[in-house]
């Protein structure tokens, strides 16, 4: 079911990955989820994982919420600096694979 680099292809616009320089994991929040509100909630925060070497420049790999790490396009999501305290707390939330931290 990985209908979202179909998406992100067909989206037109500015397409890049977070400006700043990011370790992953690392969250953000979600500003826009057009057409996968079952996927995504607006306003809520995600952990996005490191991608995958096939992965386009201007996609992010989120873990949403069918617990899938499924790609969305970069300008949907906003990366937000947790103190360490909450990052623990949504840590234990979803624990990925250890592949999926690579």
């Amino acid at each position: 079911m990985k209908k979202h680099r179909d998406v992100s292809k067909a989206r037109q616009g500015v397409r890049h990955r977070p400006a700043k320089t990011l370790s992953y994991p690392f969250f953000a929040i979600c500003i826009d989820a057009r057409g996968h509100e079952g996927s995504l909630f607006k306003g809520k925060i995600y952990r996005i994982i490191r991608p995958l070497p096939n992965d386009l420049p201007y996609d992010l790999r989120a873990i949403d919420e069918e617990q899938e790490n499924d790609l969305y396009p970069a300008d949907w999501f906003v990366p937000i600096d947790l103190p360490a305290k909450a990052k623990v707390a949504l840590g234990s939330v979803h624990r990925p694979r250890r592949a999926e931290w690579n």
